[in-house]
């Protein structure tokens, strides 16, 4: 699934490793996972490890990873 995500990222010209992507992802989905309640979410965590860690701006950061749960539920719902 971090594929459609580091094509998203290199579309703008951010050019970055596919593993740190991967790692970023990874790390989201464990603090999502392992913190009770519904106030953390994995995308969250990505925009802040977008704008924090490879210095992307917030709409940018924000807009990639809207972009990429929309390939994510695109390629999970039946005829999408």
């Amino acid at each position: 699934m971090t594929v459609c995500w580091w094509l998203i990222q290199h579309s703008p010209g951010h050019d970055f490793p596919y593993l740190t992507l991967t790692g970023d992802r990874l790390g989201s989905s464990a603090v999502s996972d392992l913190t009770p309640g519904p106030q953390f979410d994995s995308r969250q965590i990505q925009v802040f490890a977008l704008q924090h860690y490879h210095g992307i701006p917030g709409t940018t950061s924000s807009a990639s990873v809207r972009l990429d749960k929309l390939c994510e539920y695109n390629l999970h719902t039946p005829g999408g």
